[in-house]
């Protein structure tokens, strides 16, 4: 994927890394995923990282399939995720009548990578370091829900789905100051982009340009793997961030969740 992608093929890219991305995270013990043309449905069997998305709904049967969806889940918190291609055009106000609520709006986001990144510089005290085996990866998952502020039984079970899974497909960073994790980043090996995800910073580690360094080192990796495009799905609180280092903007997004 290159800069000569149409603005429009990007955005596609966005959304299907975000679905790849999802579907993976069912491969965790007890997870399953499906979709039958009209969603994409992805159940964790936890409380954390339910979700739906890719949405191609009938007018006539969105109401009916958004309540049987949201049944399914009996009562776990559960996030819809909607984009640009998403049907029918009124979806949003739709989950709003069936009880969700609107979380947040995303942007859509990728960054082309012209040339090798330059090395990535960190504020001082700050380490990067990969966590590789599961007690590691735990210990993301927990700094990761801490820095998102996720509902408590959210946070009890979202480290458990990332460190059971295999780490072939996710990179995970951790950012420690005096040794204790203060920031997270982790990077989807796609197959038509490389997706952030999961940039958190806790407490006073919110300023002084940790985000931008773990986000940076997020770029050399997947540039050193080959990747030409990095992708996100950026929140209202880290828009300005990534445009101050290079990505653009090409899609609208929203997350609706319920239970929570």
């Amino acid at each position: 994927m290159t800069s000569g992608q149409s603005p429009d093929t990007i955005a596609d890219v966005i959304c299907g890394n975000l679905r790849e991305y999802a579907l993976y995270t069912a491969r965790t013990p007890g997870g399953k995923s499906g979709g039958d043309g009209e969603v994409t449905w992805v159940d964790t069997g936890s409380s954390a990282l339910n979700r739906i998305l890719a949405a191609r709904l009938s007018a006539s049967r969105a109401d009916a399939r958004i309540r049987e969806l949201a049944d399914f889940f009996g009562g776990r918190p559960l996030t819809w995720i909607t984009g640009p291609a998403d049907r029918p055009a009124d979806l949003g106000a739709r989950l709003l009548a069936t009880g969700f609520r609107h979380q947040m709006p995303w942007r859509g986001m990728a960054l082309v990578i012209e040339a090798p990144p330059p090395p990535v510089a960190t504020p001082p005290g700050l380490e990067i370091r990969q966590a590789a085996d599961s007690s590691e990866i735990a210990a993301w998952g927990r700094t990761a829900a801490a820095g998102f502020a996720m509902p408590e039984n959210v946070a009890r079970d979202f480290p458990a789905v990332f460190a059971n899974l295999a780490t072939d497909k996710i990179v995970y960073f951790l950012g420690l100051s005096d040794g204790l994790p203060v920031a997270t980043a982790s990077l989807f090996l796609g197959s038509a982009a490389a997706g952030a995800y999961f940039i958190s910073t806790l407490g006073p580690a919110r300023l002084g340009g940790v985000a931008t360094a773990l986000t940076r080192a997020l770029v050399a990796h997947a540039a050193s793997l080959g990747y030409r495009l990095l992708v996100l799905e950026a929140s209202p609180a880290g828009y300005e961030v990534y445009i101050r280092m290079g990505f653009r903007q090409y899609c609208d997004m929203d997350a609706y969740v319920i239970n929570t």
